[in-house]
């Protein structure tokens, strides 16, 4: 059987499947773990959210062109996903570009801002606002990630990283093995990721959701929490206005999808895509926005 990707991962409204009321559709990209399998356990966001998994998943496959080629991809299958007759979010008529609110955890944040950028000025599609959860700036991570192997391998660097990869992976199911050889290649190209830029104020507005809590009491060699004392993870070196807003929620960078804190993350969720995609006034059409939200 062939997997959709993306894959739709809620509706608008469960007892209307098709029912579109104009709200900006979402998708969210894998995490570093290759999966979607975080987004389905969102409680309904009441607006249609599609997942975009890693198709290198379970054959290991690289992007040898890294972030850029893994971006390049996804803009391919958004791009035809929104193009098909059966996307519901779609004016009738209308020859402008269709709306689309992109994002994810970890990865999937970064990997927003790349597709972001590949998506600019598209006659097609028109990135409205991006959602980093949990997405510390890159190039800190990168850095810290390499701390930590110098000095727990001294001048060996790479050339035991093949041992240390079996050790870890020895005792794992299966999937858990291709999580973790999935993570191992997304730190590849986050390394080697060179952030991209927009002249003045081109990028779509973005927000970050911050879990409050941190993994270096229990592991120091925790690199995702390098700069978790900062309120925006890092990103104000790549743009001290890089977020209209960050929500911080409860958990660590690997709990926050845990299913106690469902609740709240689904919250922050649907208050950041609120943000970021906001009802129209009144006098615009906010009864059919209303009546979405009261399930009709």
């Amino acid at each position: 059987m062939i997997e959709e990707n993306p894959e739709l991962v809620q509706p608008e409204n469960w007892a209307r499947i098709k029912s579109w009321s104009g709200k900006t559709p979402v998708f969210l990209f894998h995490d570093g773990g290759g999966t979607t399998f975080a987004y389905h356990c969102l409680e309904p966001l009441k607006r249609f959210v599609y997942g975009v998994r890693n198709p290198h998943f379970y054959s290991g496959k690289r992007f040898e062109g890294g972030m850029p080629e893994m971006a390049a991809q996804y803009v391919a299958w958004v791009k035809a996903a929104v193009a098909a007759d059966t996307f519901p979010a779609k004016r009738a008529g209308s020859l402008a570009p269709v709306d689309i609110l992109i994002g994810g955890w970890s990865l999937g944040g970064m990997t927003s801002l790349e597709v972001a950028r590949q998506l600019y000025g598209d006659k097609d599609v028109r990135v409205k606002g991006i959602l980093m959860i949990d997405s510390a700036y890159p190039a800190l991570v990168a850095e810290r990630r390499q701390q930590v192997v110098s000095m727990e391998e001294g001048d060996d660097g790479e050339e035991d990283l093949e041992a240390r990869a079996r050790e870890e992976e020895a005792g794992k199911t299966k999937n858990q093995v291709l999580s973790m050889r999935a993570m191992r290649e997304a730190r590849r190209m986050i390394a080697r990721w060179e952030l991209p830029r927009w002249e003045g104020a081109r990028r779509p507005p973005a927000i970050l959701i911050r879990a409050r809590d941190s993994l270096y009491a229990r592991d120091w060699t925790a690199t995702i929490d390098t700069d978790r004392a900062e309120r925006m993870l890092g990103w104000e070196r790549y743009d001290k206005d890089m977020f209209v807003d960050v929500l911080d929620v409860d958990g660590h960078h690997f709990n926050m999808f845990d299913h106690s804190r469902i609740p709240g993350i689904t919250a922050a969720i649907a208050k950041a895509l609120t943000r970021l995609d906001p009802p129209p006034p009144a006098d615009e059409g906010s009864n059919a926005w209303s009546m979405a939200h009261a399930g009709f």
